[in-house]
Formats: structure tokens, C-alpha cells, sequence
């Protein structure tokens, strides 16, 4: 059940909002970037979407400590409503270089609300329903990535840019109505925003490396977040390259992802009450190796394997992403979230950067299956012992 608290139900509304609108500008950003261009850009479009959230997200740590939670969150849905009217003249004018710029502002906002809405949730649910209001936040936001995922394929598929432009503006000004339903919340600390944000980053990274379980739960999350990005890029290029289909079928094999994850978020709750929250961890990282391998290997069943892949990923992640909220102490979280997202996005910002170099050299997409494969692998030989030894949420 939905823990039973107006706010938290009105960040899942807005949260959800926020995820479907970033899914739907930056899918239909990929999805131009291979089947309009002449080349694949879909590295250089994930490098400029990332790169704020390596630049930027210590200070949004900071500014969700220092000022109320509920206040950045409205703000950060004024800017996106400001990004979706430029977002509206770019299509318009149907210029990737301006669309591009519009993405690198949708990187800044959502940089900006990530550490609240993780942050936040500690605020409004009791600890004891930590694990099931993670799961919700998890699942609605997958959810909002199918929705999202699905009308870019469609949208993008015709050449009528209006259909695209209305939904941006609707969403837009409808998170802005459900932020408006967060309860305020106090700043957990007073003092000023500190200009010199590798200090602050690196005072929030030594601290989770300090804690064995932490250290490892945040790498183990960041080789999460590579995948993910690695799996949109090689669906979307071998959905016109290698499976010749068109956009709205590539995002349809998306979604089986998505629907994958939301299975997985659900799961969770199951095995951690059932069994441990390391188990559902070590289950979802060899289910989600089996399936990226068979990719790797076959060339049939993909939307199976695909789905597969997104029920390990849910297992796997939403335990990692609880320990992280958990074990900071009260006045820090946000800021041991912000590191964490420098580090999932620095992993995402290394995997368009490494995509470009990969359709520079024209390798297929086949061998990049098994590159991710052999990823995961490593990192589970490097972690995984360690963080099945350390790994416990029994205050959850």
C-alpha cells in the first residue's frame, strides 16, 4: 500500500510527472539523433544530458540541506516549465543543436530535484516504511518512463512537432500544481551555500567510503545506472541498424524494460521480507548477467530478455538505493545523495562517452551486449562478496 501521507502521494504525483516529461524530451532527442542524423549522436546527447549532474550536483546536495526541500522542488518545476516553452521553439525550428542545448538545461533541473525527492522521502514516511515507499517512488517512476518512452517513439515518428510541444507544456505546468501539495519542510541545516564544491563532494564521498556497506553500495548502484544507459543506446541503434524498425517500435522495446523494473521494484518488497535484501540484490544482478549474455550470444527472444533484464535491475537496485537513504545521518542525506548521483552520472557521463568511441569504430552492437555483460561481471567479482558480507537493512 501506498504509506498514508497527502505529501509523499503528491511527490510520487510530481516525481512521476518530472520522469515521463525527462524521458520523453531525451528518448525523442535519441531517437532523432539516430534516425535524422547522419550519424549516430546519441553518445554526444547523453554526454551533454549527464554532465550536469557531474558538474552541478554537489551544490544541489547543499541546497536541499540549507533550504527547504519543498522550496527546491518548486523551483525546479518553474525551470522545467521555462525549459519546456524553449523546449517548444526548438522543435519548432527543428534544430538538433538548439534541441541539444534544451537537453543540457533538462540535465541542470532534474540535477536539481534528484537530491530532494530521494531526500525528502525520509522526511515524510516512518522508517519502517522506508522499503515500501522506495519501491512505490521506484515503480511510478519506471512507470512514467514506459508512458514517456512510448509517446516519443510515437511523436517522433510523424512530422507534426504540435502534438509534442502541447504534452511538454501540460506536464510541465502539472508538476508545478503537485509541488504545490508537498507539505513545507524545514531546512535541516543554517548556514551558508559553500562555493568550493569538491570540498563538500569530497567530504560526502569520504564519509560513504568510511562505511564498508555504503562504499560498496554505491558502486554497485553506479555500474546499475551504466547499464541503463548502455541498454537505451544499443536498443535504439539496433532498432534502425540491425532489427530495422522504426521509432515507435524501438521505443515499444523499451518499454518491456521498464515494465521489467516496476515487476522488479514490486519483487523486492517480496524477497527482502521473505528472505534479505542482499538476496534480492544477488538475484537481480545474475538475472539481469544471464540476460544481457543471451543478448550478447542470440539474436531472437529480445523483448523477453529485455524484460528479464529490467525485473533484475528492480531487484537489484531499490536495497541499494534504501541503504543509501538510511544510513546518513539527519542534516547529510541530501548531500550523501547528491555524491551519489555525481557517481551514477559520472558512470553515465563514461558510458556516452564510451558509446561515441564505439560507433566511431563501427563495432556492432552485438559485441557491446557482451562488453556490458562482462561489466557487470567484474563488478560483481569486485563487490559482490563484500557487500553479501555487510549488507543489512534489518531496521528497515
Amino acid at each position: 500500500m501506498i504509506p498514508d501521507d497527502r505529501s509523499f502521494r503528491a511527490l510520487l504525483i510530481c516525481q512521476f510527472l518530472g520522469a515521463f516529461h525527462d524521458n520523453l524530451f531525451k528518448q525523442a532527442i535519441l531517437l532523432y539523433a539516430v534516425y535524422r542524423s547522419g550519424t549516430d549522436r546519441q553518445g554526444l546527447a547523453t554526454i551533454l544530458f549527464t554532465l550536469p549532474f557531474v558538474l552541478f550536483s554537489s551544490y544541489a546536495g547543499q541546497l536541499n540541506e540549507i533550504c527547504s526541500k519543498t522550496s527546491v522542488i518548486r523551483a525546479a518545476k518553474w525551470l522545467e516549465l521555462i525549459l519546456a516553452l524553449m523546449a517548444a521553439f526548438a522543435w519548432w525550428q527543428d534544430s538538433f543543436v538548439m534541441l541539444a542545448a534544451v537537453l543540457f538545461g533538462f540535465g541542470f533541473q532534474s540535477t536539481l530535484f534528484a537530491p530532494s525527492k530521494y531526500g525528502v522521502v525520509p522526511e515524510l514516511v516512518p522508517t519502517v516504511k522506508l522499503v515500501a515507499a522506495n519501491s512505490w517512488l521506484n515503480a511510478t517512476t519506471f512507470a512514467a518512463v514506459i508512458i514517456g518512452t512510448a509517446c516519443a517513439g510515437v511523436l517522433i515518428s510523424g512530422s507534426r512537432v504540435l502534438p509534442l510541444i502541447s504534452a511538454s507544456l501540460v506536464i510541465a505546468m502539472l508538476g508545478l500544481w503537485a509541488a504545490a501539495h508537498i507539505r513545507k519542510l524545514p531546512a535541516n541545516r543554517r548556514e551558508p551555500l559553500s562555493w568550493h564544491p569538491v570540498s563538500r563532494l569530497k567530504y560526502s564521498l569520504t564519509n560513504i567510503l568510511k562505511d564498508t556497506s555504503m562504499n560498496h553500495a554505491l558502486l554497485a548502484n553506479a555500474v546499475f545506472w551504466f547499464s541503463g544507459v548502455w541498454v537505451i543506446l544499443i536498443v535504439n541503434h539496433s532498432g534502425k541498424h540491425v532489427w530495422h524498425l522504426n521509432p515507435a517500435q524501438v521505443s515499444g522495446l523499451l518499454v518491456t524494460v521498464a515494465v521489467g523494473v516496476i515487476v522488479g521494484s514490486w519483487l523486492t518488497v517480496v524477497l527482502t521480507r521473505r528472505w534479505s535484501a542482499r538476496f534480492s540484490v544477488a538475484v537481480g544482478a545474475i538475472t539481469v548477467l544471464f540476460a544481457e549474455t543471451s543478448m550478447g550470444l542470440l539474436n531472437v527472444g529480445i523483448p523477453g530478455l529485455l524484460f528479464a533484464a529490467g525485473t533484475g535491475s528492480g531487484l537489484y537496485v531499490i536495497p541499494l538505493l534504501t541503504l543509501l537513504q538510511q544510513k546518513p545521518p539527519l542534516g547529510e542525506k541530501s548531500e550523501v545523495l547528491a555524491a551519489m548521483t555525481f557517481v551514477n552520472y559520472s558512470a553515465m557521463l563514461v558510458a556516452g562517452g564510451l558509446w561515441w568511441v564505439w560507433t566511431s569504430l563501427d563495432l556492432s552492437a552485438q559485441r557491446a551486449w557482451l562488453l556490458l555483460a562482462a561489466a557487470l561481471l567484474t563488478s560483481g567479482v569486485m563487490v559482490g562478496r563484500p557487500l553479501w558480507r555487510t549488507f543489512n537493512l534489518s531496521e528497515v
